[in-house]
């Protein structure tokens, strides 16, 4: 994050956390898009995932920490619905939102 210039960092959901979001928010460089997925959608591409140590909780663990986790999300610059929308037709006009000004 020291370097000069754009750059895109995807974290997965796990990653975020208040110590990011104040990171964040003290930054004029950072912006933080949630690509908002409903639980279902989440839950059926990683729910037989072996890498994961949280799906290993269970789903209902998972929809808990989901909704204890909304708040923190929904602080993001931009919060794209993939469920209303995909994420090709939004790219360029989140590439022009999202733009990092040196």
């Amino acid at each position: 994050l020291n370097e000069e210039g754009s750059s895109l960092i995807c974290l997965g959901g796990g990653s975020l956390s208040q110590e990011v979001l104040n990171f964040i928010g003290n930054s004029k460089d950072i912006k933080l898009v949630w690509l908002k997925t409903d639980f279902e959608t989440c839950w059926g591409r990683i729910k037989n995932s072996t890498e994961r140590p949280l799906v290993k909780k269970g789903k209902e663990a998972l929809m808990t920490l989901l909704k204890e986790r909304e708040d923190l999300y929904r602080r993001a610059n931009k919060i794209i619905n993939l469920e209303e929308q995909s994420l090709i037709s939004r790219f360029e006009e989140l590439d022009d939102e999202c733009k990092i000004k040196a």
